[in-house]
């Protein structure tokens, strides 16, 4: 189907085109007025791809049923070089002999040379009227090449008075090259035209319904005129991707047949499709518009129909072949400019004058391709348009882009977009664009495109000084989303920073990329050149040296610093570096504790979306804001940065923002929650791009797969290598304490002595013996406990409760928790008391809840039964809002309760009422079975004290036996046995 033909069963009394009738009245009349007065000549023009041919061939069709004879030739762009190419055709149609050049003469491009042309074509057209009226169509003129033009002048000028009749069909765009030879024509004949567009909505609307059946809706019949433009044959494309991508069986095979009778329309055969027809398309195009919403924009966005199959990509192609190289060029750079193209730009990327283009633009327009402003009508008419063109002319049309950009002083990442494409080595104003592009698309979050730009900046020749600068910038991007890829440019950013090529604000973030990696020595080698060269530096030179050495303290604290800046606080400007607030305000806290300031760490955190390189200084401060015990505001900071990172695509700060808020969910005791987060922040970059970091969530992940008792997973984390380094870092000490806790659970008592005693050893040597990093004196002293060195233990625990200064109250609510339990009995209730006050105005929920189970034990065992029940289901509420109800009923369960059954989801015997709790626990026991030894043993009571429980008892309830008691308190039970 061409134009707007249809792919029905032709029918001789009813034409098969749409919206033709008044042109197809035209060509009669003309026909017949030429067999009354001689010669006419009419040209139908149009947009390109508009119905012209298949309004010839319609004709040609009814000339042919009238009797009338026809003679047919076709312009052809392949042939508009060689001479005389189009009146052979007409030559070879009249059989007249093959005598237009001397034998074997050809000219350079190969084709016969001219001689007696237009003499052998007049004397083959007067024979064949010499038997009646004759049409000369020719199609596609403006493709013909120019000595047949010069001979159908010839003729022309010879044939006046003859019944003849001339049919051009032309492209109105490529007139212009035909406007010596209508000049020449209208000196003697008057010329019709005959205007064929394209199809308006109710053209595409009664050529699909033909098709598809008259219920076609027609909101998507809107659609289709959308996307195709009203062009017949980008619409015949859309039809045939509609009808192609039906399922299978019968509807395929319509489909198929549908398909097939479509194209033979071309030639106006048309076949038979049978009925399955419209049914057939009807529900492929029905299937394409139920899957894509139907928006219409003039910005060269998806219309609602599948516009990105081949059909439709074909036709597109069609269209730009058939209006000719200069059209081609210009939709080709209308393609590559984008969706809002400055027309003004593209006479200079296509080297053709305004006017040219301008007739260009317009005929793209009126086939329906693009909108009056050059934009594309659908983005799959432009990746067709892209299709026509190689390789490397779109990388040569890229870079003429860029540089008028450039000149015009576009925006800058509009010019690095099209570098970019271009793909070729880019010049030196050139590489500053993408430099400075780079940086707002870092600002933006938008970090792989900045990647990009600099991957090409980093690949041009220029000076040592700008390629330093684009490799730091391209180091910086890469960290946000793959430190491990990061880390292949360290050296040579080492390199050119030793070479003098970069600034101190670089050494600075280079020395936090190599601690990261665990190159604590390179790290110290940038920080020696920082210092050596510190003399005559700017003040923000000596900020990036201050956070430098600071964060080098917390994270390699082995290495050495100079002895006169251990300990000493900086206290930062509020203009300055950042980095230098966060790593203070770290450094801060693990010398004040609790107390010290956290507003630099606050301060980091409200700019976090200010800046572009924010992950060490928002570790730090998140840190600083953990170890000063504030979990409520580092929690809300980690909501806040997960999500800006996630908006922006920033995984590493993702990844840390994960990481700390396990960090606190462990110490909230919430230990799904800590591990699942933990899993999380690992899983987000690989154990390389953790680097030395990794110890970090990995240690979190350890103690709570172990606290939810599950040892085996967390002995497939533990054995998950570290990178050499780990334990010469303060992440390392956390690592030493999971590990240890693991240990202590699995009853490898020795084992986790030594860890707790290495990782303690290690916090004293580096100055960071702050129970909030790892509480080592604990976990030490428990281990004592469990090998019964009671001593020992409530030494380390007495040690630890008595470390107030700039500890938090939690720490020491646990202290006197575990200290209560290698206590004597009389000084457990009061220890025990005061761990929960303690533990109640703290964050720490889980350790709230061991404390009280603890304190209701002791309760319970000084026969306070009403409090330690309430008690131990506080404990279990709390515990279970953790999800981590273990290890409190495993606490309460040391109590030899008899009242926990009900609490701890086992059978508990009721107990009358008109026994008291002494007497009702006395009985609950001897009824279960237990002896009066067993029974004090539990209660803590001596023999006789529990016989004469049970005497009273039994004389209350009149029994006189175990049995008989047994019976009265379990009825079901013993029933059943």
């Amino acid at each position: 189907m061409t134009g707007a033909e249809c792919a029905h069963e032709p029918n001789p009394a009813v034409s098969e085109l749409v919206e033709r009738e008044v042109q197809l009245a035209e060509l009669r009349a003309l026909l017949a007025r030429s067999a009354q007065l001689g010669n006419q000549t009419v040209v139908v023009r149009g947009p390109v791809a508009t119905g012209k041919t298949a309004l010839i061939h319609e004709f040609v069709g009814h000339c042919a049923a009238a009797g009338t004879s026809v003679l047919t030739a076709n312009g052809s762009l392949a042939e508009q070089s060689c001479p005389q190419a189009l009146v052979r055709q007409l030559l070879d149609d009249l059989a007249a002999p093959d005598d237009l050049g001397e034998p074997g003469g050809t000219d350079e491009a190969g084709c016969p040379a001219p001689l007696r042309t237009g003499e052998v074509l007049h004397r083959a057209l007067l024979e064949r009227l010499s038997s009646g009226p004759l049409v000369v169509c020719v199609d596609d003129l403006h493709f013909a090449d120019d000595e047949s033009l010069q001979n159908l002048l010839y003729v022309q000028r010879r044939l006046f008075t003859s019944p003849i009749l001339f049919l051009f069909g032309v492209a109105e765009h490529l007139r212009t090259r035909l406007t010596e030879f209508d000049a020449e024509l209208t000196r003697r004949t008057r010329i019709h035209s005959v205007d064929v567009g394209a199809l308006s909505r109710a053209g595409v609307a009664a050529m699909v319904r033909r098709c598809a059946g008259e219920d076609f809706p027609d909101d998507r019949l809107a659609a289709l005129h959308q996307a195709s433009g009203g062009n017949p044959l980008l619409l015949k494309g859309l039809l045939k991707d509609l009808a192609s991508g039906t399922a299978s069986g019968t509807v395929h095979n319509a489909a198929a047949n549908a398909v097939t009778a479509v194209d033979n329309a071309v030639t106006a055969v048309g076949n038979a499709v049978g009925t399955t027809l419209n049914t057939a398309l009807n529900t492929a195009l029905n299937t394409a518009f139920d899957t894509v919403p139907s928006t219409g924009a003039a910005t060269g966005v998806t219309t609602g129909v599948t516009t990105g199959h081949r059909g439709f990509r074909d036709a597109v192609a069609v269209c730009l072949y058939r209006g000719g190289s200069g059209l081609r060029e210009v939709a080709r750079a209308l393609a590559l400019l984008g969706d809002r193209p400055d027309r003004s730009l593209v006479p200079s990327l296509v080297l053709a004058p305004a006017e040219e283009v301008d007739r260009s633009m317009t005929a793209l327009a009126a086939a329906g391709i693009v909108e009056a402003s050059g934009a594309y009508r659908t983005s799959s008419a432009r990746a067709a348009v892209l299709e026509t063109m190689e390789p490397s002319a779109v990388s040569a049309l890229h870079a003429r882009i860029a540089e008028l950009f450039y000149e015009k002083g576009f925006d800058r990442d509009a010019i690095a977009r099209h570098l970019v494409s271009a793909a070729e080595p880019v010049r030196p104003w050139a590489v500053e664009v993408l430099i400075e592009a780079a940086e707002e698309a870092l600002a933006a979050g938008e970090l792989d495109q900045a990647a990009e730009y600099m991957e090409l900046a980093s690949r041009a020749e220029v000076d040592e000084r700008t390629r330093a600068r684009s490799l730091g910038l391209l180091v910086r991007i890469k960290w946000h989303t793959n430190p491990r890829a990061a880390a292949s440019y360290l050296t040579p950013l080492r390199d050119a920073l030793l070479a003098g090529y970069l600034g101190d604000r670089d050494a600075g973030r280079l020395a936090g990329y190599l601690l990261w990696h665990g190159r604590a020595k390179e790290a110290a080698g940038v920080v020696e050149w920082m210092e050596s060269v510190r003399a005559g530096r700017t003040p923000a030179g000596q900020d990036a040296l201050k956070a430098t050495r600071q964060w080098m303290r917390f994270l390699h604290p082995r290495r050495e610093t100079p002895a006169t800046e251990r300990g000493k606080g900086h206290e930062p400007d509020a203009t300055g570096d950042l980095r230098l607030h966060a790593f203070t305000a770290l450094v801060s806290v693990l010398a004040g504790g609790v107390g010290a300031d956290c507003s630099s760490a606050e301060f980091v955190l409200q700019s976090t979306e200010l800046v572009s390189h924010v992950d060490e200084s928002v570790f730090a401060a998140l840190l600083a804001l953990v170890y000063a015990d504030r979990l409520d505001r580092a929690e809300h900071w980690c909501e806040s940065l997960l999500g800006h990172a996630r908006r922006h695509n920033l995984t590493t700060l993702s990844a840390i923002a994960l990481a700390v808020s396990a960090d606190i969910a462990l110490r909230r005791g919430r230990l799904p929650v800590a591990e699942r987060r933990a899993s999380e922040a690992l899983a987000l970059l690989s154990d390389r791009g953790w680097g030395v970091v990794i110890a970090y969530p990995q240690s979190i992940l350890i103690a709570a797969t172990s606290g939810l008792g599950r040892y085996p997973e967390a002995a497939e984390h533990l054995r998950r290598p570290l990178p050499a380094g780990t334990f010469d870092t303060a992440f390392g000490l956390g690592y030493l304490h999971a590990r240890g806790l693991y240990a202590l659970r699995t009853e490898r008592y020795f084992a986790a002595l030594e860890d707790f005693q290495r990782c303690g050893r290690l916090m004293r040597e580096w100055g960071l013996d702050r129970a909030v990093i790892a509480p080592w004196r604990l976990g030490a002293g428990m281990v004592h406990a469990a090998l019964g060195r009671t001593a020992e233990a409530k030494a380390l625990f007495e040690e630890q409760s008595r470390r107030r200064r700039g500890e938090p109250g939690a720490v020491r609510g646990v202290s006197l928790r575990l200290l209560a339990r290698v206590s004597k009995p009389d000084s457990r209730n009061g220890l025990l008391r005061e761990s929960v006050d303690l533990l109640e105005k703290s964050e720490h929920a889980l350790e709230l809840a061991l404390s009280l189970a603890e304190l209701s034990n002791e309760r319970y065992a000084r026969g306070d039964t009403k409090q330690a029940q309430q008690g131990a289901q506080r404990a279990l509420d709390i515990a279970d809002d953790c999800g981590a109800q273990d290890d409190v009923r495993r606490v309460l369960a040391e109590g030899y309760r008899f009242d926990l059954a009900g609490l701890l989801g086992e059978e508990q015997a009721p107990v009358p009422p008109e026994l008291s709790n002494a007497e009702g626990r006395v009985a609950a026991l001897a009824a279960a079975g237990m002896t009066n030894r067993q029974i004090g043993t539990r209660l803590h009571l001596s023999t006789s004290t529990v016989e004469q429980h049970l005497t009273r008892v039994y004389r209350k309830l009149r029994v006189t036996r175990r049995s008989e008691l047994a019976r009265l308190l379990w009825p079901d039970r013993t029933e059943t046995a």
